[in-house]
Protein backbone atom coordinates (compact mmCIF):
# COMPACT_ATOMS: atom_id res chain seq x y z
CA UNK A 1 0.00 0.00 0.00
CA UNK A 2 1.28 3.25 -1.17
CA UNK A 3 0.27 6.90 0.26
CA UNK A 4 -0.18 9.53 -2.71
CA UNK A 5 1.27 12.81 -1.94
CA UNK A 6 0.90 16.06 -4.13
CA UNK A 7 4.27 17.80 -3.77
CA UNK A 8 4.63 20.96 -5.28
CA UNK A 9 8.20 21.25 -5.64
CA UNK A 10 8.07 25.18 -6.86
CA UNK A 11 6.30 26.26 -3.81
CA UNK A 12 9.05 24.12 -1.99
CA UNK A 13 12.06 25.85 -3.17
CA UNK A 14 10.35 29.32 -2.44
CA UNK A 15 9.64 28.73 1.06
CA UNK A 16 13.16 27.25 1.09
CA UNK A 17 14.52 30.87 0.17
CA UNK A 18 12.06 32.74 2.66
CA UNK A 19 13.32 30.57 5.28
CA UNK A 20 16.71 31.27 4.57
CA UNK A 21 16.21 34.93 4.44
CA UNK A 22 14.94 34.73 7.56
CA UNK A 23 17.64 32.97 8.93
CA UNK A 24 20.33 35.21 8.11
CA UNK A 25 17.68 38.40 9.12
CA UNK A 26 17.76 36.44 12.90
CA UNK A 27 21.33 36.43 12.68
CA UNK A 28 21.40 39.70 11.86
CA UNK A 29 19.26 40.87 14.72
CA UNK A 30 21.05 38.84 17.06
CA UNK A 31 24.63 40.33 16.09
CA UNK A 32 23.36 43.45 16.82
CA UNK A 33 21.66 43.31 19.84
CA UNK A 34 25.20 41.60 21.39
CA UNK A 35 27.13 44.62 19.86
CA UNK A 36 24.86 46.80 21.78
CA UNK A 37 22.31 48.74 19.17
CA UNK A 38 19.66 48.25 21.99
CA UNK A 39 21.48 49.40 24.88
CA UNK A 40 24.56 48.08 26.94
CA UNK A 41 26.98 45.94 25.77
CA UNK A 42 30.82 44.96 26.03
CA UNK A 43 31.64 47.01 22.68
CA UNK A 44 28.90 49.90 23.46
CA UNK A 45 30.53 52.74 26.09
CA UNK A 46 32.59 52.41 29.15
CA UNK A 47 32.91 54.04 32.44
CA UNK A 48 35.94 54.17 34.82
CA UNK A 49 36.22 55.65 38.43
CA UNK A 50 38.74 55.73 40.29
CA UNK A 51 39.14 57.89 43.54
CA UNK A 52 36.43 59.81 42.68
CA UNK A 53 37.56 60.59 39.42
CA UNK A 54 35.29 59.71 36.49
CA UNK A 55 35.46 58.65 32.74
CA UNK A 56 33.15 57.85 30.20
CA UNK A 57 34.09 57.10 26.29
CA UNK A 58 33.54 54.98 23.71
CA UNK A 59 35.53 51.67 23.35
CA UNK A 60 35.48 51.73 19.24
CA UNK A 61 35.57 54.44 17.08
CA UNK A 62 35.48 55.10 13.65
CA UNK A 63 38.00 56.84 11.73
CA UNK A 64 37.24 61.08 11.36
CA UNK A 65 34.09 60.38 13.22
CA UNK A 66 33.01 62.35 16.11
CA UNK A 67 32.88 61.51 19.41
CA UNK A 68 33.32 62.51 23.04
CA UNK A 69 34.37 61.54 26.43
CA UNK A 70 33.05 62.41 29.60
CA UNK A 71 35.33 63.59 32.56
CA UNK A 72 34.12 63.86 36.45
CA UNK A 73 36.61 65.84 38.63
CA UNK A 74 35.40 65.19 42.13
CA UNK A 75 34.65 68.28 44.21
CA UNK A 76 37.76 69.86 46.09
CA UNK A 77 39.91 68.27 44.04
CA UNK A 78 42.62 70.25 41.91
CA UNK A 79 41.34 71.59 38.76
CA UNK A 80 44.18 70.86 36.66
CA UNK A 81 43.52 67.87 34.22
CA UNK A 82 46.27 66.01 32.60
CA UNK A 83 46.15 63.81 29.46
CA UNK A 84 48.72 61.89 27.93
CA UNK A 85 50.03 63.88 25.09
CA UNK A 86 50.44 61.10 22.31
CA UNK A 87 46.83 60.65 22.96
CA UNK A 88 45.75 64.18 22.12
CA UNK A 89 48.11 63.87 19.05
CA UNK A 90 46.17 61.21 17.67
CA UNK A 91 43.07 63.24 17.76
CA UNK A 92 41.81 66.48 15.42
CA UNK A 93 39.46 68.65 15.79
CA UNK A 94 39.40 68.87 19.62
CA UNK A 95 37.13 71.05 21.95
CA UNK A 96 36.37 71.58 25.55
CA UNK A 97 33.15 71.83 27.61
CA UNK A 98 34.34 74.64 29.35
CA UNK A 99 37.13 75.61 28.14
CA UNK A 100 40.10 75.39 29.84
CA UNK A 101 41.71 78.72 31.23
CA UNK A 102 44.93 77.72 30.58
CA UNK A 103 47.03 74.75 28.92
CA UNK A 104 50.57 73.77 29.18
CA UNK A 105 53.23 71.10 28.33
CA UNK A 106 54.61 68.94 31.33
CA UNK A 107 56.00 65.39 32.45
CA UNK A 108 54.47 64.16 28.86
CA UNK A 109 51.07 65.33 29.45
CA UNK A 110 49.39 68.28 28.24
CA UNK A 111 47.59 69.72 31.29
CA UNK A 112 44.17 71.83 31.27
CA UNK A 113 43.11 74.15 33.87
CA UNK A 114 40.19 75.00 34.90
CA UNK A 115 38.47 77.81 36.89
CA UNK A 116 35.34 76.60 38.13
CA UNK A 117 33.73 76.43 41.95
CA UNK A 118 35.86 73.66 43.33
CA UNK A 119 32.94 73.02 45.89
CA UNK A 120 31.11 70.73 43.38
CA UNK A 121 32.36 68.27 40.88
CA UNK A 122 33.50 70.03 37.59
CA UNK A 123 31.99 68.19 34.58
CA UNK A 124 34.18 68.27 31.30
CA UNK A 125 33.09 67.00 27.78
CA UNK A 126 35.97 66.57 25.29
CA UNK A 127 34.78 66.46 21.54
CA UNK A 128 36.92 65.24 19.02
CA UNK A 129 37.40 63.23 15.83
CA UNK A 130 39.55 60.47 16.07
CA UNK A 131 42.90 61.28 13.39
CA UNK A 132 44.35 57.95 13.43
CA UNK A 133 43.20 54.23 12.83
CA UNK A 134 44.18 51.38 15.64
CA UNK A 135 44.87 51.21 19.10
CA UNK A 136 44.85 54.94 20.78
CA UNK A 137 46.32 54.69 24.31
CA UNK A 138 45.95 57.42 27.13
CA UNK A 139 45.00 58.44 30.18
CA UNK A 140 44.26 60.93 32.65
CA UNK A 141 45.60 62.22 35.62
CA UNK A 142 43.85 64.26 38.15
CA UNK A 143 45.68 65.12 42.14
CA UNK A 144 47.42 62.04 41.55
CA UNK A 145 44.98 59.64 40.19
CA UNK A 146 45.98 58.02 37.03
CA UNK A 147 43.01 56.20 34.64
CA UNK A 148 44.22 54.32 32.06
CA UNK A 149 42.38 53.52 28.59
CA UNK A 150 42.55 52.20 25.62
CA UNK A 151 40.53 52.68 22.58
CA UNK A 152 40.33 51.21 19.15
CA UNK A 153 39.72 53.09 15.68
CA UNK A 154 38.89 51.74 12.93
CA UNK A 155 38.60 52.71 9.29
Amino acid sequence: MTIQINDDIGFQKKIWVLERIFWVLLFLFIVICILGVFGQSPFGPASIEKNDLKITYDKFLKFKDPSTIKIIIPANANPVLGISKDYMESLEEVSFIPFPDKNFYADNQIKYIFMADQSKPIEITISFNAGKNGKLKGYLKNNGTVINFSQYVYP
